[in-house]
């Protein structure tokens, strides 16, 4: 069973209600998610451009620069910040300090603070970023050779080799009548509203040692909390040869109050 916790982790001035990323993951096993580490990072300078969030490709138009404002109330080993951004960079809560030993993992998108021996924890910060609006016309016009130009196919296509067939069969049967890329991922998305699916957190089947997490999912026990949608999304994707991975965050959170300027 999946238990809600409701420990405050951080709270945020924000201008508009938005995801919180903390990390991704690229190899699916059949039962869960693991991720594949090169041994490269990056370290994260204070006023630096993220270097996951410089801007690429086009069909896209970027918001003016917002700010937000977090406080951190529960200690973590990584840093939430907003998703989608572009030009994104990260500020000391006072402008004359400097933010040490925060590091970039390529491989999760995951900031984190580093160092054990030299830790120090950062109580607040603040992140400069920009929001982007898409167009449906260039989501839908983009193919895998535009995709082939940012994402290496090898780390958000793979996929174990014992995999049931039948994923793959029935991720290709509701998308059969899209063409584009994008309308397959909108497809199989909207697959999941189905009510054939019962979202839940409690008495949630578990499955076998011989049996697929996806495919025990899709066809067996057609139940389960956002691990189960999510991950058997981009496991079909993928069976599409569809670029995908798997990432987790923190919702927009509890409202708490407005904050005027004046």
């Amino acid at each position: 069973d999946f238990i809600p916790d409701g420990t405050i982790v951080f709270s945020a001035l924000v201008d508009s209600k938005h995801y919180w990323y903390v990390e991704s993951k690229n190899v699916y096993t059949g039962k869960g998610w693991e991720v594949t580490d090169s041994g490269v990072d990056f370290p994260v300078q204070s006023g630096r451009v993220l270097p996951h969030t410089r801007p690429i490709g086009g069909g896209m138009e970027l918001s003016e620069t917002q700010t937000d404002l977090i406080n951190i109330i529960k200690r973590e080993k990584h840093i939430p910040y907003p998703n989608p951004v572009y030009n994104a960079a990260i500020f000391a809560e006072q402008n004359d300090e400097v933010i040490e030993n925060l590091t970039y993992i390529p491989e999760t998108n995951k900031l984190i603070i580093d160092s054990e021996e030299n830790f120090r924890w950062i109580a607040s910060y603040d992140m400069m970023y920009q929001t982007p609006t898409y167009h449906i016309n260039s989501l839908q016009a983009a193919g895998s050779d535009q995709i082939d130009l940012y994402y290496p196919e090898s780390l958000y296509t793979q996929l174990p080799e014992n995999l049931p067939p039948r994923i793959k069969e029935l991720a290709e049967s509701i998308t059969q009548d899209e063409t584009t890329m994008y309308d397959k991922v909108k497809a199989i998305e909207d697959y999941f509203n189905s009510p054939d699916y019962t979202y839940s957190r409690t008495d949630v089947p578990y499955p076998k040692e011989d049996e697929d997490f996806v495919d025990q999912f899709l066809f067996e026990t057609m139940r389960g909390y956002c691990d189960h949608f999510s991950t058997s999304m981009v496991v079909m994707l993928r069976a599409l040869d569809i670029p995908a991975r798997w990432v987790k965050g923190y919702s927009s959170g509890r409202y708490v109050r407005y904050v005027g300027v004046y």
